[in-house]
């Protein structure tokens, strides 16, 4: 295709207008509509044209199979995170498409959904305490794009991520043993006195309190 264009210098004083650039950047042009290609926007019958559309397909088919390749790695990505997280986000989603009162959620897509396998990658390795700070970023998020947040719900959201507890879709609250042993199993990772962490300590009997109270 250099080729092409060194021996023919006049190519590249060729201007397109705008229809035509869009013909020539999507490719779409099939062998038999070179002709008629050539006359509607006046071009020559040159060897780079049909050797473009040619590499142009076969450049685009491969971005494609990449895109399709990148989504389904995050789609599998996603399916293998924790249910109590993917539940909490969808929740998320939802609370946010009421707050713009229609079928959008700017600020789910662009904080939670990743785009990439290594965000994707980086959400696996997320650990329980890691959760919750992203959680606490988002709410920030959410808090500086929405003036008013449905905070009661907010609040069970996080509690129930604290918790490493599945909330009910209909903000159902858990039962008083199960609110027990998910503090008791945690209280052990994180008690400051065990060597754990006391802020992620305190969130989780926020937690325990919130469903207790």
């Amino acid at each position: 295709m250099v080729s092409y264009l060194s021996s023919e210098p006049g190519l590249l004083k060729l201007r397109f207008n705008r229809r035509c650039y869009s013909l020539l950047h999507n490719a779409v042009i099939e062998p038999g509509n070179l002709d008629n290609f050539y006359r509607t926007y006046r071009l020559p019958k040159n060897p780079f044209f049909p050797l473009f559309f040619l590499i142009k397909r076969d450049y685009l088919a491969a971005r494609e199979k990449g895109r399709f390749e990148r989504e389904e790695y995050i789609r599998t990505g996603l399916s293998r995170l924790p249910a109590y997280i993917k539940v909490i986000f969808t929740l998320c989603s939802r609370l946010e498409k009421r707050m713009t009162g229609r079928d959008s959620c700017p600020v789910y897509r662009k904080s939670f959904l990743p785009s990439t396998k290594k965000r994707t990658d980086e959400y696996g390795q997320f650990s329980h305490g890691d959760w919750m700070d992203f959680f606490d970023g988002y709410l920030d998020k959410l808090a500086g794009e929405y003036e008013h947040l449905p905070l009661k719900k907010v609040e069970y959201l996080g509690a129930a991520l604290a918790l490493q507890w599945e909330p009910d879709q209909n903000y159902g609250m858990p039962s008083a043993e199960t609110v027990t042993r998910l503090y008791r199993e945690l209280s052990k990772a994180y008690h400051p006195d065990r060597g754990g962490n006391s802020h992620y300590f305190i969130k989780v009997k926020w937690a325990k309190d919130y469903f207790r109270g």
